[in-house]
């Protein structure tokens, strides 16, 4: 896919054209960046319409050059070449023509490692989590931008234009003067489980196990073990959610333990009812050996020994 007209009209509007070099962590004075003329950088060296040094286009943004609003157009053309072709290698579902706008926005603004939690929402088919999602890339250095809160929210409004036609009109105001909003956004990391969660199914898990032990008067070498393989399966489960991504709500909040893809109550029950069942075959075979009055192994074929055969 290529990025339709509202993309590149979105784009255009919030990048600016600057025809100089400028620190974008360096907030504009009455709507001009000041020209950055070298020296220590707060944030990412810029030029043109938010072109720099990790972009596609060869042009580098040292202090003292100039390029023209035409220049800032071909660079820009090559560098959103350069989103379009990784997002069509990184997203595997189809996407209508204004979830792609915004999707290459957003990746233009942010780029893909940053981008990444939102494209893996994509490809899982959340689709309304992945849009939703774009509201937590709004901080720059730990601080709140009100201008990266306005392009996601431009952004957003653009993914529900769907596949629009070219007369259409955004529901947003597209900015007429510059934005600040730095190209220096804030990695999001995945979402994780609660240390809360982890400490409730842990603590449920050890007093679940010992309360059936005393219950069904195990000793402590069968209620140890019994522990042990229930935290295990607990760690595995915790494993697979957060390898899955799975996610209480599309804003990132913590998995809650009602939202759990397997009842660890469940896996408790079952666990302790197979102990229960093993250890009472085991007394009732050894019972029986007893009254017999000798108790012979059962002999076991070795793995040479059949293979020799």
């Amino acid at each position: 896919m290529k990025i339709g007209p509202k993309g590149l009209e979105l784009i255009k509007s919030f990048e600016s054209f600057v025809p100089y070099p400028y620190d974008d962590k360096v907030a504009p004075v009455k709507g001009k960046y000041p020209e950055w003329k070298g020296g220590p950088l707060r944030g990412t060296a810029t030029i043109g319409y938010g072109h720099t040094d990790n972009a596609k286009h060869p042009l580098k943004v040292v202090p003292g050059i100039k390029i023209t609003e035409k220049q800032a157009l071909e660079i820009l053309a090559v560098d959103l070449g350069d989103v379009e072709a990784t997002v069509n290698r990184l997203v595997k579902v189809k996407l209508n023509q204004g979830q792609f706008d915004a999707i290459c926005s957003f990746v233009f603004n942010c780029g893909a490692g940053t981008a990444k939690p939102v494209l893996v929402r994509i490809n899982a088919g959340n689709l309304k989590g992945a849009r939703d999602s774009l509201d937590l890339y709004t901080k720059s250095g730990g601080e709140y931008m009100r201008g990266l809160q306005r392009r996601r929210d431009a952004e957003q409004a653009l993914w529900d234009l769907g596949d629009y036609l070219a007369s259409e009109e955004l529901p947003v105001v597209l900015p007429t003067e510059t934005v600040y909003h730095p190209a220096e956004i804030d990695q999001v990391k995945d979402p994780k489980i609660s240390t809360e969660t982890k400490e409730v199914v842990a603590t449920g898990v050890i007093v679940g196990a010992g309360g059936a032990g005393l219950f069904f008067d195990w000793p402590w070498q069968y209620i140890i073990p019994a522990v042990i393989i229930i935290l295990f399966i607990a760690f595995l489960v915790f494993r697979y959610i957060k390898r899955r991504s799975w996610i209480g709500k599309s804003t990132g909040e913590p998995l809650p333990v009602s939202s759990l893809p397997l009842s660890l109550a469940s896996l408790s029950v079952a666990t302790v009812s197979n102990s229960q069942s093993r250890s009472r075959a085991s007394l009732r075979s050894s019972r029986r050996a007893s009254s017999a009055g000798s108790y012979r192994l059962p002999k076991v074929k070795s793995r040479s020994a059949s293979r020799t055969k």
